[in-house]
């Protein structure tokens, strides 16, 4: 997979070049979206990445339980779009997810 193919914004079409100093694989996109992979053994990875980059406060009830860390998430006005899923021979599969903080005003 081509990196432009991997790193390709779902908001704005751009391709993310500038790479996050992450525990994860990780860059942002000129538009401020982030996208953020990790191998499936550490999927919790890419939630508490996003939890940390936007500072999200979450429930006490959600530890431990990455779909309703995901939920908080997204009730902290950060929108989430699945990103590609890529494996290269002998390395682990990759999911990639994108985060950014939801524009404020009318939607249209």
């Amino acid at each position: 997979m081509r990196d432009e193919e991997k790193w390709k914004c779902p908001w704005c079409e751009g391709v993310a070049t500038t790479v996050r100093k992450s525990i994860c694989d990780s860059r942002q996109c000129d538009c401020g979206a982030i996208a953020i992979g990790a191998g499936e053994d550490d999927w919790d990875e890419v939630t508490d990445e996003a939890i940390g980059v936007f500072k999200v406060k979450t429930r006490p009830e959600s530890a431990g339980w990455d779909a309703m860390l995901r939920e908080d998430i997204q009730r902290a006005g950060i929108e989430i779009r699945k990103g590609v899923t890529a494996s290269d021979l002998g390395r682990p599969v990759y999911q990639y997810m994108w985060f950014r903080r939801a524009p404020i005003g009318p939607r249209t």
